[in-house]
C-alpha cells in the first residue's frame, strides 16, 4: 500500500499473505500519519464514525454483516 500525499511517500508492505481487517485497519493508521494527519485526528475520526454507527437503527446495522 503506498500514499503520496503532500510530496510525502508512504509504503506500507506485509511480510505475510494472510493479511487481516485489523493488520489494513493499522496500515491505514500508518498511511495518514504518514501523510501529515495527526494521530488524535486520525482518533477523533474513528470515534466519530463509531458513534454514527453506534446511533443507527437495528435494522440498518443488519445490512452491514
Amino acid at each position: 500500500m503506498t500514499l503520496n500525499c503532500h510530496g510525502i511517500t508512504t509504503t506500507i508492505e506485509f511480510d505475510h499473505s494472510d493479511v487481516g481487517l485489523e493488520d489494513y485497519f493499522h496500515a491505514f493508521k500508518t498511511l495518514l500519519v504518514g501523510a501529515t494527519f495527526s494521530e488524535k485526528q486520525y482518533e477523533h475520526f474513528i470515534i466519530d464514525e463509531a458513534e454514527m454507527y453506534a446511533e443507527m437503527s437495528p435494522e440498518n446495522k443488519s445490512n452491514l454483516f
